[in-house]
């Protein structure tokens, strides 16, 4: 990072109490002492925990470090007046310049450079003054001096003419209160407000944003809101589909090391096989990467229905992903995993459509599971053909593996044309009818999604008079 910054950039770095002392020490000597900017104490959390053994924790550090301090570019930042900072604004002169609160113009303390100060007589009053001898007559002349009972000279700062508090190292106001857990994307996700702080503080329009941790993408969504270039990168596939489907709003971006067909998705299993059955897994909303590459036990996923279905002992889902060529004793070790792990549903990911019959024999043979009015198979091949042809494993609801909550379906990346069952998902379709010709009579209304992705039972609630075939007849 050090070599990327430009004379003028400055780095910064968030973590926790527990590993802030060790990194200031690590940049000091990457980007020497006297380029450290600040540590910035933020507010994480709204109250500490009770459990808490010693002083609950409720801040994280944020260390700043300039590329070069002398030619650093930084911006102070202004928050709101408060109710507090308000009340200070006490004074009015009736003069048309509304209230104005006062500030030191001299300085008693020899600490620091102060002590070099020249102590000199000015309009009755001897002391350290702050300004020159031409700025003080010009505020006097200004009349923007207040002289008190005493004789203090102190400096009138109006109301009307203050940008608002000047921030300080020590971040707890509500602008940049922590975000709710129930309004995450992502567990480690901070509150757009605090990137915007940061960047505004550090950069000007058109200069460049780089975050090489960007998880669901705080930081670019900050960048792009306030006219910046940016760049983003993470390790995990998954954070690509939240940044572009929930954090952009579909908007396609440009993307690198994600693969958008059959040909780079085999080159990713060829070259990069734990890259690749990361990003496969990911492709099944709801299912996260195993993070033990080595001796996964045969788990390349795992995911969580959002209800366990009534009888049932677990509402985990397992997967596991195969790059290479399918191999029958590949599916049978997998099928075993599902009954070791006790697993509702599995999921065998492969590059290419599984076709063997034997194959689906095995899979038939552990049957199917009711959740509401829909019926499952309890384990099933799909493969990333399929994905990059619109179609996604036949799932009940399932939670968002990294927040809890029920998920929030996104568009499969890479592909123009969505399966019925996908567009559904993503508009939350919950009523619909079937149509084959102008003799047909509407179906009924399906009253739940479930019910309506219930595809074998689509089509029989539906009658047509027409002389067709049934299975030549075009349902709309």
């Amino acid at each position: 990072m050090h070599r990327l910054l430009k004379p003028t950039g400055t780095l910064w770095l968030h973590c926790d109490q527990t590993a802030s002392h060790y990194l200031k020490i690590a940049l000091d000597h990457l980007f020497g002492v006297r380029n450290f900017c600040n540590e910035i104490m933020w507010k994480k959390l709204s109250s500490p925990k009770p459990q808490a053994t010693f002083f609950g924790v409720q801040k994280d550090v944020i260390l700043v470090y300039a590329k070069d301090a002398s030619q650093t570019k930084f911006h102070k930042i202004y928050r709101a007046h408060d109710e507090k900072s308000l009340k200070s604004y006490r004074y009015d002169d009736n003069d048309g310049r509304g209230p104005y609160r006062t500030s030191a113009l001299s300085n008693k303390t020899s600490l620091g450079g102060f002590g070099k100060m020249r102590t000199w007589e000015w309009r009755g009053a001897t002391a350290r003054w702050i300004y020159s001898f031409e700025k003080m007559e010009a505020l006097w002349a200004d009349r923007r001096i207040h002289t008190s009972r005493n004789g203090l000279h102190r400096k009138k700062d109006y109301l009307n003419e203050s940008p608002g508090i000047v921030c300080s190292d020590i971040w707890t106001d509500n602008e940049v209160n922590p975000i709710q857990r129930k309004e995450q994307l992502y567990p480690t996700q901070k509150p757009l407000a605090l990137l915007e702080r940061v960047i505004n503080a550090a950069t000007d329009e058109g200069d460049i944003v780089l975050d090489p941790f960007c998880g669901c993408g705080t930081t670019i969504v900050a960048a792009h809101k306030l006219n910046r270039k940016w760049i983003g990168i993470d390790i995990s596939p998954f954070v690509v589909d939240i940044i572009e489907t929930q954090r952009f709003g579909g908007m396609k971006l440009n993307t690198d090391g994600i693969p958008k067909d059959m040909e780079s998705a085999k080159k990713l299993a060829r070259e990069k096989p734990f890259h690749f059955e990361a990003w496969a897994v990911t492709r099944v909303p709801g299912l996260a990467a195993n993070d033990v590459r080595s001796g996964d036990r045969g788990i390349d996923g795992r995911g969580m229905l959002v209800t366990k279905p009534a009888g049932a002992t677990s509402n985990v889902v397992l997967a596991q992903v195969k790059g290479g060529r399918f191999q029958l004793s590949h599916l049978r070790d997998f099928l075993w995993v599902l009954e070791r792990e006790k697993a509702l549903f599995g999921v065998f990911i492969t590059l290419e459509p599984v076709t063997s019959a034997q194959a689906k024999s095995e899979m038939a043979r552990l049957g199917e599971v009711t959740v509401g009015a829909s019926v499952y198979p309890r384990v099933q091949s799909w493969s990333i053909q399929d994905y990059f042809a619109g179609h996604l494993p036949q799932l009940p609801p399932m939670k968002d593996p990294y927040t809890g909550k029920p998920l929030r379906t996104v568009l499969p990346l890479g592909t123009e044309f969505l399966s019925l069952r996908r567009i559904i998902e993503m508009f939350a379709v919950q009523n619909a009818y079937t149509k084959c010709c102008e003799n047909s009579g509407w179906g009924s209304s399906y009253n739940s999604l479930e019910n309506m992705l219930s595809s074998l039972q689509f089509r029989q609630l539906a009658t047509c008079t027409c002389t067709k075939q049934p299975d030549q007849r075009n349902w709309d």
